[in-house]
């Protein structure tokens, strides 16, 4: 599973480290949360906070800013893209998950409930809610041909919803109407 981007106390780390921590012991999950600091988050208290929930095998921290083909890297080697946020008003991070075909797990805050289409190309929870985090992690992790499904999705709605195509459509429709009517 994979964490990139910005990392600030909007994003909800505390909230996905609780949530793994929860996650039944003989799970096979790893977590990468990867990404810049901000002045306002120490990255030292969230390794102390999974070291006390003695999960530490199961996370590893890059805090640092990463370049984009150094995302994509590890997007190809992710089965899950998880947003915790706490709010948002957007995510690029979505569109970079879907374009490489990996189902994303957020929470129902800004637009993420309407570019995640629920049990399609990924699911949503509630923010601040590390059980039901934790509930749904665990029941995607163990199904991998559902994984691939999602993604495959994911990547197949944003071609037909956000990609150069599209919005070349959108704009000769708008074009269209508005000519339309002088």
């Amino acid at each position: 599973m994979l964490f990139f981007g910005a990392i600030r106390p909007s994003k909800g780390i505390p909230t996905l480290i609780d949530a793994v921590a929860l996650l039944p012991h003989d799970l096979d999950v790893r977590v990468v949360v990867a990404g810049h600091p901000t002045a306002n988050v120490d990255p030292a208290a969230l390794v102390a906070h999974a070291e006390r929930l003695g999960i530490t095998d199961r996370l590893r921290f890059e805090f640092r800013y990463l370049e984009q083909v150094e995302a994509a890297s590890l997007l190809r080697l992710a089965s899950l893209v998880v947003l915790p946020y706490h709010s948002a008003s957007q995510s690029g991070v979505l569109h970079h998950a879907a374009a490489q075909a990996v189902p994303v797990l957020a929470t129902r805050v800004g637009s993420l409930d309407s570019e995640v289409r629920d049990g399609i190309d990924g699911r949503l929870v509630p923010p601040h809610d590390p059980v039901a985090l934790a509930s749904v992690l665990d029941e995607m992790v163990v199904d991998p041909q559902g994984l691939e499904a999602m993604g495959e999705a994911f990547r197949d709605h944003l071609m037909e919803t956000a990609s150069w195509e599209a919005a070349g459509r959108t704009v000769a429709d708008a074009m269209l109407r508005w000519a339309s009517r002088t």
